[in-house]
């Protein structure tokens, strides 16, 4: 009997650890499939790694050429608001101009009636005074039309340039 005993000792501890080698082949299936899983979520990573990597260097391709649009767009804007500040000076001159011209004018449109008062003394003063404001009439007519035409002309220039500032303003998102 003691051989039987040992003998069923020998096989309730066989099966023990058979059992117990059992579990470790589960938890070793258990482990690999583990393994396996964060293989492939190691890849995954790797992957929106390199995505974020690309995408991060187009977002700062994308930031440079904007950057340099922003700087030309300011570069424009300070340009038209050059132009526009040699526009706004020119017609200030134009218009001191006008009022010098328009002095001239009448130093002339004086001399100019005193010169036709003296030839036409034999006319009456009637006469006399209709000629000479035709004559200044005239003459201020002319000049007037001159400088409304120039005038006109410069300040569609300015109101050109204006648009184009405010287009600039709204392009930069600036308001």
């Amino acid at each position: 009997m003691a051989r039987s005993e040992i003998l069923s000792q020998l096989q309730a501890e066989n099966g023990r650890q058979r059992s117990m080698i059992d579990e470790f082949v589960a938890a070793n299936a258990t482990y690999r499939q583990c393994l396996y899983a964060e293989q492939n979520t190691h890849a995954y990573t790797r992957q929106a790694l390199v995505e974020a990597r690309r995408l991060h260097l187009g977002m700062e391709s994308t930031i440079h050429h904007l950057q340099r649009d922003i700087f030309n767009s300011q570069a424009a804007h300070v340009a038209t608001q050059h132009v526009l500040g040699l526009e706004k000076r020119q017609l200030a001159e134009m218009a001191a101009e006008l009022d010098r011209t328009q002095r001239k004018f009448q130093l002339v449109d004086s001399l100019v009636d005193t010169m036709l008062l003296e030839e036409d003394s034999d006319l009456e003063l009637p006469d006399r005074s209709r000629q000479v404001t035709d004559l200044i009439l005239s003459l201020e007519a002319n000049m007037e039309r001159k400088y409304q035409d120039i005038l006109q002309k410069r300040e569609e220039r300015i109101m050109e340039l204006e648009r184009l500032l405010e287009y600039s303003d709204r392009k930069d998102g600036r308001f």
